[in-house]
C-alpha cells in the first residue's frame, strides 16, 4: 500500500484506496511498513531541506562566520527531525552542534555535519 502510493509508481491516492481491501492495515507487516514508507519520507524531506539550505547559504554575500552561525541555527531548528528520523543521540547531535560552531570556514563546519550526511546514507541503505 505504502509503496503504490509513491508518485514513481504512478497510481493516484484514489486508486490506492481500491487495494484497502487486500491487506489488513492493522497487522503487523502493514503497520511497519508504513512507518518505514513515513520515516523515509521524512528523511528525504529533511535532507533535502538541509541541502538547500546549504547551497542558499552559500549563495549569501555575508561572511563565513554568518554562513557557520546560519548552519548552527538550521541544525538547531531541526534538531529533533534528525535526533528522531536517524536515531542519532541528542548527546552525539549537540556535540556536532559545538564543532560547527567552533569551525573558522564554512567549509569546516559542513564536513563536521558529515556524520549526519553518514546516518542517513545508513538509514537509506537499510
Amino acid at each position: 500500500m505504502a509503496l503504490l502510493g509513491q508518485p514513481n509508481y504512478g497510481f493516484t491516492s484514489d486508486e490506492t484506496v481500491l487495494v484497502y481491501g487486500y491487506y489488513d492495515r492493522n497487522s503487523p507487516a502493514a503497520k511497519k511498513l508504513i512507518a518505514l514508507s513515513d520515516r523515509g519520507a521524512a528523511l528525504f524531506t529533511a535532507l533535502g531541506d538541509y541541502s538547500v539550505h546549504i547551497a542558499g547559504s552559500n549563495g549569501q554575500r555575508i561572511s563565513e562566520a554568518e554562513r557557520i552561525a546560519l548552519l548552527h541555527a538550521y541544525l538547531s531548528e531541526v534538531r529533533s527531525t534528525f535526533v528522531g528520523t536517524l536515531n542519532f543521540s541528542e548527546a552525539s547531535f549537540d556535540s556536532m552542534l559545538d564543532q560547527v560552531a567552533a569551525q573558522e570556514t564554512f567549509l569546516k563546519a559542513i564536513r563536521a555535519v558529515q556524520p549526519i550526511v553518514n546516518a542517513a546514507g545508513r538509514e537509506a541503505s537499510s
